[in-house]
């Protein structure tokens, strides 16, 4: 019995250790005099590498992660934390995405602000759930093919985004 739970032991452990090294990383922003970087970043660039780190999971949900905008775009923000928010919600994005659908990285500017969306096809988020998806009073949620998340990534990318003077809007 107990080797026919290892498979979800291992599966649960590198889960929270994922858990942990988020809450380390936000923990570093929270205390001290931490100042976001001013790293010179290409959309496109951020694009290739969100999809490179992703490529498994979307070959297993047979996924296509597809650009939109100007690939010439520059902004100018701290690329780790950056890098953290995009791939959490692309985590995301995966997760609740339908087999044989897409995910859209887009980045376009207006006269003060880059924009960058992630745009998917999923399963959307319930209205009365809206409210709480940036707190950590939040229940365990279940992807499409039975991936698990216990919504906690969200709290720290809302806040990552804050320190780095941005929005989020979840639709």
């Amino acid at each position: 019995d107990f080797f026919f739970f290892l498979p979800q032991i291992k599966k649960d452990a590198i889960k929270n250790f994922s858990t942990a090294q988020e809450t380390g990383e936000w923990l570093k922003t929270q205390y001290g005099d931490f100042s976001p970087r001013q790293d010179v970043l290409n959309g496109f660039d951020l694009y290739e590498h969100i999809k490179k780190e992703h490529e498994i999971k979307l070959l297993n949900k047979d996924l296509s992660f597809e650009f939109s905008g100007d690939p010439d775009l520059f902004l100018i923000t701290d690329r780790i934390l950056l890098l953290f928010i995009l791939t959490k919600i692309v985590d995301n994005a995966i997760k609740y995405s339908h087999k044989e659908s897409k995910i859209l990285f887009s980045i376009s500017k207006n006269s003060t602000n880059c924009i960058l969306s992630i745009i998917d096809y999923g399963i959307g988020i319930k209205e009365n759930n809206l409210s709480s998806i940036y707190s950590f009073e939040n229940s365990v949620y279940e992807g499409t093919s039975g991936e698990i998340g216990v919504g906690k990534s969200l709290k720290i990318v809302q806040s990552f985004v804050s320190l780095l003077h941005g929005n989020i809007e979840l639709k």
